[in-house]
């Protein structure tokens, strides 16, 4: 439930559902100056990005917003922000609870989970928040935003969290394997990261610390290198772009991937290729 009262009307505030991500929820405020009284029914994270900054209370003090700074904010309780300055860009990424005590039970946590404080200062989970919402904002692929989430979950639990969980052993890396060879046989299809953790035996957690040292790569920039392996294959075969099917959810998808991969589009790159070579 939400309060607030309006101030002006260049404000443009969005709230998004990622298919992908079942029961989690964006808010994005652009020139936000409203004065919000919110009651909070599960755990949210609030970080404010630029032009602008706020006082805001909970839980009986006063904090206010800075760089890199986050709200960590819990069910049950009531956040206001009393006083804006400049032009506040923030947004708001609302968990459901269910994930969040799931991710902490693989994390060693038994009891619901509570932060030291609620306005944290740590860049390293503020830059991951950051990244999950560039993959949302980019319509990256369900297996990125899920990773990018829990990963933002995986440092606040470790480092802003008033209990420490407990350190991960050293898994199998042949059950590592056996994730990876699942993402080569299905790389154009939609995988799920439970889906890969459960191959491996692994929370989603320490699957994602595991893969990442064992292949060099997260597991959703695995696939990505794959799907884009598929389209260079494909248009050295003389394949039209039209035509390739590499698990990309559009044509302007596939090209994006392409060029941040290889720093040019895949027209430029079959111009390279019909390029003759010249002898020196």
């Amino acid at each position: 439930m939400i309060s607030t009262k309006p101030n002006r009307l260049s404000e443009r505030i969005t709230f998004l559902r990622p298919p992908s991500l079942p029961g989690a929820e964006i808010i994005s405020a652009e020139n936000c100056k409203r004065h919000w009284t919110v009651f909070h029914e599960t755990y949210e994270v609030c970080a404010a990005l630029h032009s602008g900054s706020g006082k805001w209370s909970y839980r009986g003090k006063k904090f206010e917003n800075g760089d890199s700074r986050l709200m960590l904010l819990e069910p049950g309780e009531v956040h206001r922000n009393y006083a804006t300055r400049g032009n506040p860009f923030f947004k708001v990424l609302i968990f459901p609870i269910s994930l969040v005590l799931s991710l902490a039970s693989e994390h060693g946590l038994s009891s619901r989970p509570q932060w030291k404080i609620p306005d944290a200062f740590h860049p390293p989970s503020f830059q991951a928040l950051l990244r999950f919402f560039e993959s949302i904002d980019g319509q990256s692929s369900g297996l990125e935003q899920q990773s990018r989430l829990v990963r933002c979950l995986d440092l606040l639990l470790t480092n802003c969290a008033e209990k420490s969980p407990r350190e991960f052993g050293t898994p199998s890396r042949v059950a590592l394997h056996r994730s990876r060879e699942y993402i080569d046989a299905h790389f154009t299809e939609k995988i799920n990261l439970k889906e890969l953790a459960d191959i491996a035996g692994l929370g989603r957690f320490h699957f994602l610390r595991a893969f990442s040292s064992e292949f060099g790569l997260p597991p959703h920039a695995y696939q990505n290198n794959m799907r884009i392996a598929r389209v260079k294959t494909s248009l050295m075969g003389g394949v039209p772009l039209s035509a390739i099917e590499a698990g990309f959810s559009d044509q302007s998808h596939l090209i994006r991937s392409f060029k941040k991969g290889w720093s040019l589009t895949p027209g430029q790159y079959v111009k390279m290729l019909k390029k003759p070579f010249l002898d020196t």
